[in-house]
């Protein structure tokens, strides 16, 4: 039991990180990190339920292999057993979110980034902005569709 135990702890520090990391890539709202993070749920959400499972399972295998020997009650499933499945019920929660997340930000193909570039370039040497330096304020400068971008504070 203690090396399934250790081994369970393992995969569930091991999903712990990459928990933080999905979390990380959904926070920059970027095309790419969005996909990558919507492909990270859904396989530590199949690693945390099979952890789980595996120490109910080898823990119950033990207390019968104990059986022989003397009578050992079987121990009930704990407070930890059950917040830990609350945690998978959450974690179905984000896959779908991600997945609808994933599905309202498509990835920009390459060809269209380019001609939006050659587009913008051709436009700033037409205004004679093409050298004008940085401008900042938000929205598509930084990445953000021009419905999703920050709020500002005004300047005084």
């Amino acid at each position: 039991l203690y090396c399934v135990g250790t081994a369970c702890a393992a995969v569930f520090v091991w999903n712990l990180c990459w928990h933080f990391l999905a979390l990380v890539w959904t926070y920059n709202l970027n095309p790419r990190n969005i996909r990558r993070a919507s492909c990270a749920w859904p396989s530590m959400f199949v690693l945390h339920l099979a952890a789980s499972i595996t120490f109910v399972v080898e823990s119950e295998e033990v207390f019968e292999a104990l059986n022989v020997q003397s009578y050992y009650p079987t121990a009930p499933l704990g407070a930890s057993f059950y917040l830990a499945m609350m945690s998978a019920a959450g974690q179905l929660v984000l896959i779908v979110l991600a997945c609808t997340l994933q599905g309202q930000w498509p990835m920009p193909d390459d060809s269209d980034l380019e001609s939006e570039a050659e587009e913008e370039e051709d436009t700033d040497i037409a205004e004679g902005t093409a050298f004008a330096g940085p401008q900042y304020g938000g929205g598509a400068d930084f990445g953000y569709p021009a419905a999703a971008a920050p709020m500002m504070a005004p300047q005084l």
